[in-house]
């Protein structure tokens, strides 16, 4: 299962902008339900994409050297967002005021069953995964999949974050679960081989550094960087997701102490290599 960089999923929206769905909840339901609580500094304000995600992202962008327009008028967007919203959930709040915090190693009691909480990082700021021993089974979410691999990325709220730092530390903890547990993840077909696939995964992100580090002979943003990690045309809403993919490998290569950040005169942030 080869990671195909053409087939890695930059185009990601927040978990916290998909609507419950109705009726009682299920395992998959609640790790879905569980991958991502931002602190809120406003609890009344809850971030919706992309009328608010889309200009911090934007804001990050041009820090760095790719300033992400706007795909479509405002007005548009809310009109259609809107009308999402009343058919996806009509008469429901997008997200609960109140809710019941799932911590790392929690059990949960679904059919009869225990569940542990695995909370991981780097995909999210939390990410809730279920791991049943009596099934053999983990339901991964988003944090492995068997073909495509994870968007890590960094927001305008953390601009320093290690993200990428945070999600391979996450998922080498999945190498201590038996290795013929079944893995159900959000995206493609069931499988097993936690080990291989992570080793897989860690590979991917390292050949990407890698490949980072060669082009930062000369100081250079996250913006000149995307063709390295990216050879393929993107539209807006891709760079978006691209430019703080881009950040993380940046950041991750800062915290290992391989690149050096600069702002520059011009107020971009640009990395070179220090070896």
């Amino acid at each position: 299962m080869d990671v195909d960089p053409r087939r890695e999923a930059p185009a990601r929206r927040p978990h916290h902008c998909h609507p419950s769905p109705p009726g009682p909840p299920r395992a998959g339901d609640l790790a879905g339900r569980a991958r991502r609580r931002q602190p809120a500094h406003d609890a009344g304000r809850v971030p919706r994409w992309p009328r608010d995600l889309a200009p911090a992202a934007g804001l990050l962008g041009a820090r760095h050297g790719r300033p992400v327009p706007r795909s479509r008028p405002r007005h548009r967007t809310r009109r259609r967002t809107g009308r999402a919203r009343q058919r996806l959930s009509p008469g429901r709040p997008e997200m609960p005021s109140r809710y019941h915090r799932l911590r790392n190693d929690d059990t949960l009691s679904i059919g009869g069953r225990s569940w542990r909480v695995i909370v991981g990082y780097g995909h999210a700021p939390e990410h809730a995964s279920l791991y049943c021993a009596e099934l053999g089974l983990l339901i991964s979410g988003d944090m492995l999949l068997p073909r495509i691999s994870t968007n890590v990325s960094v927001y305008a709220a953390t601009p320093h974050d290690d993200a990428l730092g945070y999600f391979l530390d996450s998922i080498r903890e999945l190498c201590n679960l038996p290795d013929d547990t079944l893995v159900l993840p959000s995206h493609g077909k069931p499988f097993k081989g936690i080990r291989s696939r992570v080793e897989q995964l860690v590979a991917h992100h390292r050949e990407r550094c890698d490949a980072l580090l060669a082009e930062c002979s000369a100081a250079k943003a996250a913006g000149e960087l995307l063709a390295t990690l990216f050879p393929r045309e993107l539209d807006t809403h891709q760079v978006m997701f691209a430019m703080g993919e881009a950040i993380a490998h940046l950041n991750h290569l800062e915290k290992r102490g391989a690149l050096r950040r600069e702002v520059g005169a011009d107020g971009l942030t640009r990395f070179v290599n220090i070896n």
